[in-house]
């Protein structure tokens, strides 16, 4: 068994390896690589070459995949499934604890997750970087590898990854990569996957205007609707609302159809909160894709002032439990054992928790800043 690095991550270290059989995103620090630095001088000076644009040394993580693994995990499209999930994985848990708790989340955008373009080559002796631009090979000793300017590298923690939705996506992968003729299914899951990864991006990189949020919605939109995707007709919103219907909704605020939402008139009634945030989005995108006036109104949500942008993962988060049927299976145990019993509701816990903190952060879509620091017990002054 042999494992070959495929690309380095350098804004993000893993804090323990995020891996399914044959591949895996794993550590600088990890045997395998540490194995691989004593075996080839070339790869630990590639690693080692890695700063800020300060100069401050960083140690990136990297994709891996194993020899005995299925070819078709090399591809660039199954690499970047790979990359995609775990990012859709960690980014709208971010901004859910973002926004229910009123606090910093840094590791809210898919930049944390961009690849870096030189990578060792196979034979460990020199740089190669293969883009849409060209193929170039070089000298690594000469390389001054940096992170991606303008966010500060950050360590990836079991507690930061919504672990229920990454297992269900890693399931998926193997079941993706593998099979000779992919199911519809998941090929929609991945391509709105990777539309959702670019969605997820910075808007901007200090020149934010309403556009850079009106794009950004346009790319979330559409990442909906290829996930709605029915295969055998069109998708647009009515095929998302249904979707977001499917998904294993637990607060009254998120359960509760009583809210407006665009539709044809035929279909028109309330809906839950889920379909009307999208509602938004979907108003907006089509306002600005096709040339329409896009007005602060539509962009900002007016009680609190945030930005419509911020709701667009945590709601695609949702959709995707929707799409996986992401819920609790576990039977409970028969029988009288109060362990076993405990241990049953601890397990069950554990697993909707992120289901908690996404539906509280969509709960507070239409809160003044008053009634969310109200609700969280905060002091208000």
């Amino acid at each position: 068994m042999v494992w070959t690095p495929m690309f380095a991550l350098p804004n993000v270290q893993i804090a323990m390896p995020i891996e399914v059989q044959h591949f895996g995103l794993i550590a600088a620090t990890d045997p395998r690589i540490v194995e691989l630095k004593k075996k080839y001088k070339n790869f630990a000076s590639y690693l080692g070459q890695f700063s800020t644009e300060f100069g401050n040394q960083v140690t990136p993580s990297l994709l891996m995949w194993d020899d005995k693994g299925p070819q078709t995990y090399r591809n660039t499209e199954a690499i970047s499934a790979f990359r995609d999930t775990i990012a859709l994985s960690i980014t709208p848990y971010a901004w859910a604890r973002n926004i229910r708790f009123q606090r910093p989340e840094n590791v809210r955008f898919s930049d944390w997750f961009n690849i870096y373009p030189w990578m060792i080559d196979k034979n460990y002796e020199h740089v190669v970087m293969q883009n849409s631009g060209g193929l170039n090979l070089h000298d690594t000793k000469l390389l001054k590898a940096q992170t991606t300017p303008g966010i500060s590298p950050e360590v990836i923690r079991s507690n930061e990854i919504d672990d229920p939705l990454l297992r269900a996506l890693l399931a998926r992968w193997e079941i993706r990569f593998t099979a000779e003729k992919p199911e519809w299914n998941d090929l929609k899951l991945f391509r709105a996957i990777n539309m959702a990864n670019v969605a997820g991006a910075l808007p901007s990189q200090g020149d934010f205007t309403p556009y850079d949020e009106g794009r950004a919605l346009a790319l979330w939109a559409s990442a909906f609707e290829i996930l709605a995707h029915p295969g055998d007709g069109q998708s647009g919103h009515l095929q998302v609302y249904d979707l977001l219907d499917r998904a294993d909704w637990k607060s009254p605020a998120c359960q509760d159809a009583r809210h407006p939402a665009m539709a044809p008139t035929g279909v028109r009634r309330p809906r839950i909160l889920a379909c009307a945030i999208y509602s938004r989005i979907h108003t907006a995108r089509n306002n600005y894709l096709h040339g329409n006036p896009v007005s602060a109104v539509q962009l900002i949500i007016e009680p609190y002032k945030r930005y419509l942008l911020d709701y667009a993962p945590i709601l695609f988060r949702m959709a995707l439990a929707a799409s996986l049927d992401l819920r609790f299976k576990e039977a409970a145990p028969n029988g009288a054992n109060e362990k076993a019993i405990k241990d049953y509701k601890d397990r069950e816990f554990a697993f909707g928790y992120s289901q908690r903190t996404m539906e509280a952060a969509l709960g507070t879509f239409y809160m003044t800043r008053h009634e969310q620091n109200r609700r969280s017990g905060r002091v208000i002054l």
